[in-house]
């Protein structure tokens, strides 16, 4: 697997972080929580299709910023339901 695949895994990473960050200032809104679930799905796959052919220090990285992202995207996302009426 080549070098463009791990860089576009954590391009994945990275918009995924923008989105959670996006959702943790955005409470009770729908559409910034979807964008945020589906741009951690995407992510979590890329990181999948290069996980047995890429340097795995690199995809072990990513797994972990993958754990503490869904940490705060559960607490973002806990935090919103409780501004839903």
């Amino acid at each position: 697997m080549d070098s463009q695949s791990l860089l576009d895994a954590q391009q994945s990473l990275n918009n995924a972080f923008n989105a959670v960050s996006q959702l943790e200032g955005t409470p009770n809104a729908k559409q910034v929580m979807n964008s945020a679930r589906n741009a951690m799905e995407h992510a979590h796959r890329a990181i999948e299709q290069v996980h047995d052919n890429a340097d795995q220090k690199a995809v072990s990285d990513m797994e972990q910023q993958m754990e503490q992202l869904q940490a705060r995207f559960e607490l973002a996302q806990d935090s919103s339901s409780k501004h839903v009426n």
